[in-house]
């Protein structure tokens, strides 16, 4: 079995940032929102906010009671436009090579259902779950969760107890899923960040 996070592994940017991108140049957001969907992506690296804050502020000012229904046809047309120019091909080459395989494919990923789920079914993997973006009963969005953070990504790969944990390969760039990367049997750096790049130094993980 083979386990991608998605966000700079299984394509090279984040894939909520790239779809404010869409958003703005398709003039579905404007300017000032423009800039603070962007302001708070790159707060993150830098430490100052975490994903789930990250999250946390853009459902508020951006997503709370917008049509859940637009917003999935939205990120449909990104995911068919966009996806071929964002793929990180060593990634997906090794997603292709697990199907050929045989393996199950999973994608396990923090960002938005409606936007990971159009990824999951262009790339064809067998699987996949992501943060969940709640709707009320006029199908409009109405809080986050169920969350898909490095630790509910750990806790899904020790839920697969039909699989042996060494028969198990996770993929991801970043550091802070660590527990996610460390509850499979073989771990790969995808495109690693800095932190995680001396890690699987150390612990001789393959880097790609």
């Amino acid at each position: 079995m083979s386990v991608f996070d998605l966000d700079r592994t299984l394509i090279r940017t984040n894939s909520s940032f790239s779809f404010g991108q869409y958003l703005y140049r398709k003039k579905l957001l404007t300017a000032a929102k423009a800039l603070q969907y962007a302001s708070c992506y790159c707060l993150f690296p830098l430490g100052l906010l975490n994903i789930k804050q990250v999250q946390e502020i853009l459902f508020r000012k951006l997503f709370f009671h917008q049509d859940a229904f637009a917003y999935a046809k939205l990120a449909k047309d990104f995911v068919l436009d966009m996806a071929p120019k964002l793929i990180y091909k060593p990634a997906v080459h090794y997603l292709n090579s697990a199907k050929q395989q045989g393996q199950q494919t999973i994608i396990l990923s923090s960002g938005p259902d409606f936007l990971v789920k159009c990824f999951a079914e262009y790339f064809g993997v067998d699987a996949w779950a992501a943060t969940v973006y709640s709707t009320d009963s006029n199908h409009r969005f109405s809080a986050i969760g169920p969350w898909m953070l490095p630790q509910d990504k750990k806790r899904c790969i020790e839920t697969l107890t039909d699989v042996s944990k060494k028969n198990i390969t996770a993929f991801s760039d970043s550091f802070h899923d660590l527990p996610f990367l460390k509850a499979a049997g073989k771990a790969i750096a995808v495109n690693p960040d800095r932190r995680l790049r001396q890690f699987a130094r150390k612990q001789v993980w393959q880097i790609i």
